[in-house]
């Protein structure tokens, strides 16, 4: 939850994101999946969908998000 927490706090900041595509061969890793470290943040993040006009209650831009502090 800490690596979580701070994927939120790197890209409030920055909103520099990390996109690859998955790799079978960390199949031991720890984190949340990518596309989850990229979604979760971004999406919870109001100012990403104003910057990028996503449209209310999209992937990008849901009706309620979480915040962390």
């Amino acid at each position: 939850l800490l690596e979580n927490a701070a994927d939120v706090g790197g890209l409030a900041i920055a909103f520099q994101v990390l996109c690859r595509e998955p790799s079978t061969e960390h199949s031991q890793d720890t984190h949340s999946p990518p596309r989850l470290r990229v979604h979760g943040p971004l999406s919870n993040t109001p100012a990403f969908a104003r910057h990028f006009r996503c449209p209310r209650d999209a992937l990008m831009n849901p009706s309620s998000r979480c915040q962390l502090w």
